[in-house]
């Protein structure tokens, strides 16, 4: 188990929302729950890369997308 924030910079519709997660059996898969809204369903694509898949139905901003993440080293 794990939480956080995840922060967004887009000029639309900027915003921040604190998030709680776990990590499936599997060790791959993790999923979040937005305190404010939505819902991410995410992949670990390796040591150094993650796909997280945004899901906010309703509400004043409903959306759906994907954003992929690399560390940089």
């Amino acid at each position: 188990m794990f939480h956080g924030t995840l922060d967004w910079a887009n000029k639309k519709a900027p915003g921040k929302d604190g998030f709680s997660g776990v990590i499936d059996k599997d060790g791959v898969t993790l999923y979040l729950a937005g305190h404010a809204e939505g819902m991410r369903i995410g992949k670990l694509d390796g040591p150094n890369a993650l796909t997280l898949y945004i899901l906010t139905p309703g509400g004043a901003n409903p959306r759906a997308g994907f954003a992929d993440y690399k560390r940089v080293k």
